[in-house]
This record gives structure tokens, sequence and C-alpha cells, in this order.
């Protein structure tokens, strides 16, 4: 949490790709420190340098993607990111099952210097080198994030993107109106003032928003059972290894993953966010029901057989696809739901609140279930994304395909509406 929040300050400073660029260097030193270690501190050590960098990767990544993409291809962009995550844990886990571990930290020192690398010729946010006054570098950004075409195919959405960032920082009114009466504003009084803009409805509504699907989806069940999902599947006596049949719940999460990105266009966010919560109550309340109902001590190698068995590793399945898909959903809203001038700080409050939420999620899972029993447990989890299924029906609005412009100016209407009728406009 701490490095997400740094992270929103670190990008409003530094800007979205020297951010990244920067970020690199704790992630190789990180790798460096694991395949050297001479002790246990080290270890450790290097354990809260990649901690804090995780956190540090997720403003400025989240602030790039939503601003350099086409409204079209902007959640797929977006999502592509926990894609690659998962792909590159798939890697140093295959890494791992044939090296020792040196030896895969090691070789992963190859993935920070080929990112660093490949950042250099990527150009910085348009948007962002608007705010900096440098208006023909953001015009040569844009032609080269569009394919390297001509500045006269890009002036009209150079334009827009001026309109905007002028939109955009003439709001507070009395923050603007301190900056044009001195140029020497303190460094605390823009930090400050900073801090005030997240209580503009346009800030707070979506930060809000996005707190809460954080919270949901990561007391909803999987991120609770992530760490323990080898003795879960023991409890419901799964007749696969249970090695084995975490694999296969990993490679649900994957899939899921996956149907989010080729999916999101076609169905939206709304439609998606609806229906994975739904299937996600729907996983854990059966879960809970065969834990009440059919869990009894296996007596013999024929009762262990029966294909009745196989409903848990199926609804686990299920669970995991969708949920991986739900707690995606905030991180695209994340990538486009702020305003310019709080997108640094905003998104990294987002990412800090979610790694509270996934620590305090697999922090309590045993004491839950000691409480709650285990079929308690899954039940509670389903009443959870049954709650998060009615939030998301009366809050989540549709902002599949729209501007930066047209989220911002949806999130700050102050006259209450029914956001599921506001999407259909």
């Amino acid at each position: 949490p701490v490095g997400s929040i740094a992270s929103g300050f670190l990008v409003t400073w530094l800007g979205r790709k020297r951010s990244l660029m920067l970020i690199t260097l704790p992630y190789l030193l990180s790798c460096v420190l694991v395949s050297t270690a001479p002790s246990v501190s080290v270890l450790f050590i290097a354990n809260v340098v990649v901690g804090m960098t995780v956190g540090l990767t997720e403003a400025p990544l989240n602030s790039y993607f939503g601003e350099i993409c086409e409204p079209e291809f902007r959640s797929v962009l977006a999502g592509s990111a926990s894609l690659y995550y998962q792909f590159g844990m798939f890697l140093v886990f295959l890494l791992g099952s044939f090296m020792h571990w040196r030896t895969t930290a090691a070789v992963s020192t190859v993935m920070p210097i080929l990112t660093l690398l490949l950042l250099i010729p990527v150009p910085e946010s348009p948007i962002w080198l608007i705010e900096q006054g440098r208006r023909k570098d953001a015009e040569a950004a844009l032609c080269w994030l569009r394919g390297w075409v001509h500045p006269s195919v890009v002036e009209k959405e150079l334009e827009e993107l001026v309109t905007y960032h002028r939109t955009a920082t003439m709001k507070p009114a009395d923050y603007t109106k301190a900056c044009e009466k001195s140029k020497h504003v303190s460094k605390w009084s823009k930090f400050v003032a900073s801090l005030k803009l997240l209580l503009e409805p346009e800030t707070l509504r979506p930060l809000i928003l996005v707190f809460a699907i954080f919270l949901f989806s990561g007391m909803g069940g999987m991120m609770s059972i992530k760490p323990f999902m080898v003795e879960v599947l023991q409890r419901f006596q799964s007749p696969l290894d249970p090695k084995w049949s975490s694999v296969v719940v990993a490679a649900s999460g994957f899939v899921g993953s996956t149907f989010l990105i080729a999916s999101v266009r076609g169905l939206g966010k709304r439609i998606l966010g609806l229906s994975t919560t739904a299937a996600c109550a729907v996983s854990c309340l059966l879960l809970g029901l065969y834990a009440s109902l059919v869990i009894r001590p296996v007596s013999d190698a024929g009762e262990s057989s029966n294909p009745v068995r196989w409903i848990p590793i199926v609804l686990f399945a299920l669970l995991s696809f969708a949920s991986t898909a739900q707690c995606q959903l905030p991180w695209l809203l994340v990538a486009e739901c702020f305003p310019f001038r709080t997108r640094g700080v905003a998104g990294g409050l987002s990412a800090a609140s979610m790694y509270l939420v996934a620590f305090f999620a697999s922090k309590t899972y045993l004491s839950t279930e000691k409480s709650l029993h285990l079929h308690g447990t899954f039940w509670f989890f389903g009443v959870i994304n049954c709650i998060c299924l009615v939030y998301l029906y009366f809050q989540l609005p549709e902002t599949e395909g729209k501007s930066l412009q047209e989220i911002e100016s949806l999130f700050a209407r102050k006259r209450r509406r029914n956001l599921s009728d506001e999407s259909l406009g």
C-alpha cells in the first residue's frame, strides 16, 4: 500500500513513461538480491523491495493505459496488463519447477532490463506533455501512438485533448485562481490542493465505486481462499490430487482473464460486472450447500470415486473464472474513470486499497472458517457477492467506448439518477 500511494505522486511529478522506466531498477535489484542472497535477512529485504515496487507500478501503468488509448481499445489494453502479470507468474513457477530458486531469480533479471530497453522508444503520455506545456512533443507522441501517422491525421484528437486538459485544469476554481495570482505557489500548497481535489464529485464518486468493488471482490471468496487453496480442496474431498486441482482452478482464472479482454468491447463493463458477480454468488452458495449436505468421512475407495465429488472442482473452477474477471473490473475503471488532475493520486489510493483488502481477506479466512465452519464461510461469501450485485446494479455506469471527458462528466453530474438508466443513454 505504501508503494501504491507513493506512485500517485511519483507519476504526477515524473510523468508516466519515466516513472515506469525508473521502476524497472528496483525490480532488477530485487532479482539480484534473491539470486545472490547470503542470508535470510537479505531475502526479506528483497521481498520488501519487490513489494514496494509492485505498488509503485500501479499508478503509472494504469494512467498510461488510460491516456494513450482510443476509447474502443482502452479496456482491452488495460485488461491485458493483468493477463500478462498472470502469465509472468506462470513462467516464474514453470522455471522454478526445474531450476534452483537462485537460478530462477538470476534468469528473471532479464525482464526488467528488457522492459527498460523497450520503453526507451515509447513516447510519453500526450496529455501529460500538454500539462507540461509541450504541445509539439504531445503531437509527436500522438502520431507515434496512432501508427507513425502524419500530424494532420491526429490534429482533431490533439485539439480534443487540449480542450479536455483546459477544462480539467480549470477546476476547482479556488486553486486555479491561486495559481494565476502567483507562480511561486509552494509545493506543500500544491500537495494540499491535490488532496482537496479528491473530494470533487468527479473524483470522489469513482473512487468510492472502485474502493467498494475492491472490497466486495476481495471479501467475496477467491482472494481469501487462494493462500489456502490446497487445504480447502482437501476439505471438499476432491477426487484429484489437491495440487492438480489447484492447477485446474488457476487455469480457470487465466481463462477468465482472457474472456474479459475478449468480450469487454462487445458486452461492456456493466454486463460483465453483473454477470461475473452473479456467477461468484451462485458458486459460493452452492459450495456452501455442498459442504453442508454432502461432505462426510470417506469410508472406502468407491465412496471417494463418486462422481458427485467432482462438483466442488467444477464450482471452484467457475468461481475462479468469474472472480478473476470480477477482480479485473475495478482495474479497468482505474485506467479511465479519474480526471486527469487527480488520476495519479486516485489511482495510487485505489491500488493501495486493493492490497489492504487482499491482506485483510487472506488473514481473516482461517478465523472466519473457525467461527462459521466451512459451509457457513461459503454462504457468507455468497451473501457478500449478492450485496455486491445489488450495489453494482445501482452504481456501476457503462463507460465502455466513452471518451475520458465523457466519463468524467458522467461522474460529475450532481443530480442523482439511476445509473443503469444512464448507461442506456
